[in-house]
């Protein structure tokens, strides 16, 4: 890496995939994340390496930045987590409250069965976990920020104003099945102020477009995907030049699609930690064949069993190697690995 960058930031409309982005990142499903809305505060993932079997939750006024907690939880499983910060941030408003978690996001699997895969997956596919591969030193953390609903949430643009670290970098989420370009531009558009303000460029940002995935169960999806993404970097390219007078091209702006749910399942399923049970990874797998097959190439498809519970564990390796490349992580982790 270039440098050591203190956070990362995710910032989107509501149900972009910011919280599975997030977990992604973390290799932990700790941010709630559904269909619908689900992050009402603002929540950090924050690393530290010797909680690597359990969690801490913190919760801070938002109004006394200063406050070391109002509240302390610690718990032990990733479902707990996710549970009680569903249970919080339905108690308070997204005004009220800032969500701190202490957990180790790259936690190994304990000496055993789960250990030996782990091991044997990493010399197999010759990489490491999303956030091992860029080095995080503790403190490092993931800020989720409320999604944005609609062009008069002004409370939430005000949340983006006074909690964007400004020593880390920026996720910004478009969602492929967006319709709302009003919504996103007025968030583009705000965080752009914010970024001006702190003396700093959309060259902070990495922009993705989410569910790539669903372009594929279109008749013509590389058309379609081209088109939504050329639809997006106009509009960026105006609100650059609007914000910073400088006219930029192609070249010099990228979108990444991503399939975020998808790489998701398929990390969890490669990475398994104690934190995944038997009952999660069945329906992990249902996911990826459900949402991933289309993302393979014919080649490997071809060889795939109809039945899932035959697939081998070889073909399993293959199938989380290509989600890997096709759903847009690799690129995304390299891009990071030099911003």
């Amino acid at each position: 890496m270039k440098r050591y960058f203190t956070s990362i930031s995710l910032i989107g409309s509501t149900s972009s995939g910011k919280s599975t982005l997030g977990n992604l990142l973390a290799g932990r499903r700790v941010f709630p994340s559904g269909v619908q809305e689900t992050t009402t505060s603002v929540v950090d993932v924050i690393h530290q390496k010797m909680l690597n079997h359990r969690s801490n939750i913190f919760m801070t006024k938002l109004s006394d930045k200063q406050s070391d907690g109002i509240q302390t939880i610690q718990f032990e499983s990733d479902a707990e987590v996710m549970s009680n910060l569903n249970m919080l941030m339905s108690l308070y408003s997204a005004s009220n409250i800032h969500l701190k978690i202490k957990l180790s996001m790259n936690t190994k699997p304990k000496l055993g069965k789960k250990w030996l895969r782990y091991y044997f997956h990493n010399v197999y596919l010759r990489r490491k976990k999303l956030l091992d591969e860029l080095e995080i030193r503790d403190g490092f953390f993931i800020r989720d920020f409320p999604g944005f609903q609609h062009e008069t949430d002004n409370n939430r643009l005000t949340l983006l104003e006074n909690y964007l670290d400004r020593d880390g970098l920026i996720l910004f989420v478009f969602n492929a099945e967006e319709t709302d370009d009003v919504k996103e531009n007025k968030l583009l558009g705000r965080l752009f102020d914010v970024l001006h303000r702190q003396n700093r460029n959309w060259q902070s940002v990495i922009f993705l477009l989410n569910r790539m995935d669903a372009f594929y169960r279109d008749s013509d999806p590389d058309v379609n995907l081209t088109n939504a993404l050329t639809a997006r970097k106009q509009r960026i390219r105006k609100l650059i030049y609007e914000k910073w007078k400088k006219r930029i091209t192609d070249s010099e702006l990228t979108i990444i699609p991503v399939a975020a749910g998808l790489a998701l399942s398929s990390e969890l399923l490669c990475w398994q930690t104690d934190f995944t049970t038997e009952s999660e990874c069945k329906n992990l797998k249902e996911h990826v064949v459900d949402y991933g097959l289309c993302l393979l190439p014919d080649e490997l498809t071809n060889t795939l069993s109809r039945n899932v519970n035959k697939w081998y564990s070889k073909q399993w390796l293959q199938v989380y190697n290509a989600i890997y490349f096709s759903s847009g992580m690799h690129t995304l982790v390299e891009k990071l690995k030099f911003m």
